[in-house]
């Protein structure tokens, strides 16, 4: 009997030290968390291709959002940095909350991604980040397709997780070019639609791969879905559909013709033909009159493509074949234009006619091609609209040689 109840003693005293253990263990701590987030378009130019933060929430955090996409807008030689690649952004945390308020404000949808992170890997890309955002380390310079609010988080996030982000696209058929997401995210701006179609150049139109077009907030956020991680030995997603935080109340901020600018370029190719035509019976003086109008306007586009081309760091810019259709050359076709519009005789009328003999070719060749030639892609509206210009100065210096043209 002695020995039963010894055995029930020490059965209630480990009971009750198992219980004090219990009490007396610590909580297990939640670890940090990160959530990809996407800010959807919004009605502003700045805005058309929506935006990307990481959040970072939990101990030994405050609940902040990483943003790489701030710039000072107001700048002087703010398009001429713009346009030679020199535009600088830079990164900041701001509180979660305040984050928030400012998108629906502007009332852009927003979408979260959690990330099925291990500890590890949250905390470098945490680290890396608050690095990127510390005064001397926060600018970068912009680069729209290749460094902006999207790719630097694609890249925190394929770095932390070995490689996993790129391996999961990498074998992707190839999609749409940048110029297409160019003219679906300014279809509403026919201004900037034209000049999509002007003076970026050749490497605009290559197709791109998934990896690249996730410089996109939309395509980056999808990508991420596909995204799977090894967790002891099985495949785990990288995070699945995306928490639906808010969404836009007001109509869908991308809409218009993203093939307007070709059309607006097709329709100036017709109206100068048209001028040609009708101007076929008018006075030597007249047509040069107006062939001088339509040569102030190309004077205008082949300096600035020129400069542009010659300036900038963007490869986009560089590589422009336009200035084949559109050389500098044509800006000594001033003098003789004048000379008829002054009536007087034209200059060496053998070489200008030469001249103009060989642009129409080179003209005619670059457009030619555009369709069948990856070397020479790209939008064929602005050859077609410099090949009927050129129509027009051929008209205009279609007089005698020796004679004056028209009495003043």
């Amino acid at each position: 009997m002695r020995a039963l109840w010894v055995m029930l003693t020490a059965l209630v005293v480990s009971c009750l030290g198992a219980g004090v253990a219990q009490a007396q263990a610590p909580e297990a701590r939640p670890e940090r968390q990160v959530e990809l987030l996407i800010f959807g378009p919004g009605d502003d130019v700045f805005g058309r291709y929506g935006h990307a933060g990481i959040r970072v929430v939990g101990p030994g955090t405050a609940d902040r959002v990483f943003n790489f996409g701030i710039t000072d807008w107001t700048k002087p030689n703010y398009i001429q940095d713009f346009l030679t690649g020199r535009v600088r952004f830079w990164g900041n945390a701001r509180p979660w909350e305040r984050s928030r308020q400012s998108y629906v404000k502007w009332d852009r949808t927003i979408l979260r991604y959690p990330l099925a992170l291990a500890p590890a890997e949250v905390d470098r890309i945490v680290s890396r980040m608050e690095h990127d955002v510390e005064p001397e380390h926060r600018e970068y310079v912009y680069d729209t397709f290749r460094d902006n609010c999207a790719t630097r988080l694609r890249d925190y996030i394929d770095d932390a997780t070995g490689g996993a982000v790129r391996r999961a696209v990498e074998n992707e058929p190839l999609g749409p070019s940048y110029r297409e997401d160019v003219r679906v995210a300014f279809a509403a701006f026919p201004s900037l639609l034209i000049l999509t179609e002007i003076i970026p150049g050749l490497p605009l139109d290559a197709p791109r791969s998934t990896w690249e077009r996730m410089y996109l907030p939309s395509v980056l956020g999808e990508a991420m879905t596909r995204v799977t991680l090894t967790r002891d030995g099985r495949p785990v997603p990288l995070t699945g559909q995306p928490i639906v935080d808010r969404v836009r109340s007001g109509p869908e901020p991308l809409t218009g013709w993203p093939d307007l600018g070709q059309a607006i370029l097709c329709g100036v190719a017709l109206l100068l033909a048209g001028a040609g035509v009708a101007l076929r019976r008018a006075t030597p003086r007249r047509r040069a009159r107006v062939a001088l109008v339509w040569w102030s306007v190309t004077a205008l586009t082949t300096t600035v493509l020129t400069v542009v081309a010659v300036g900038t760091i963007w490869p986009d810019m560089q590589e422009n074949w336009l200035l084949l259709a559109l050389p500098p050359t044509d800006l000594l076709l001033a003098r003789p234009l004048v000379a008829v519009a002054r009536g007087r005789s034209v200059g060496s009328p053998r070489l200008v006619r030469g001249y103009l003999l060989v642009r129409v070719v080179t003209t005619l060749a670059l457009t030619g091609l555009a369709p069948a030639v990856s070397l020479f892609a790209g939008p064929v509206p602005p050859r077609l609209a410099a090949l009927a210009g050129l129509w027009l100065f051929a008209l205009a210096l279609e007089a005698p040689a020796e004679a004056p043209v028209e009495p003043a």
